[in-house]
């Protein structure tokens, strides 16, 4: 929470005394500001609840995106996505366009 108010308000963010403390101050912080957040990897609901928490949040147009393997944590959003698996050498690939900024890794990489 503190990391997210901080990077988002461009300002450092005080202590935060309890999750319910955090949620409250994302909510009354950033209620106005249109943002774009990615959640990577989300395995815990409460996750998704004290820092997105419902609409209200965050400003007209915002978007959260959140990947996660467990679909049940984004039962109650609205929009889902499905991304089907990447086969190895298409997930390899991916990986050495943002490392090395060619599509093939150097064999000694591999």
């Amino acid at each position: 929470q503190k990391t997210l108010l901080s990077g988002l308000l461009k300002k450092k963010s005080k202590k935060i005394s309890s999750f319910y403390v955090g949620a409250r101050m994302i909510k009354t912080k950033l209620c106005r500001l249109k943002v774009l957040i990615v959640f990577d990897d989300v395995d815990d609901e409460d996750q998704l609840e004290y820092l997105v928490g419902n609409h209200d949040w965050f400003g007209g147009g915002s978007i959260i995106i959140t990947t996660t393997r467990n679909q049940d944590l984004l039962r109650r959003h609205d929009q889902l996505y499905s991304v089907p698996e990447l086969a190895k050498d298409e997930a390899i690939e991916v990986f050495s366009w943002h490392a090395f900024q060619k599509p093939t890794p150097d064999k000694e990489f591999l």
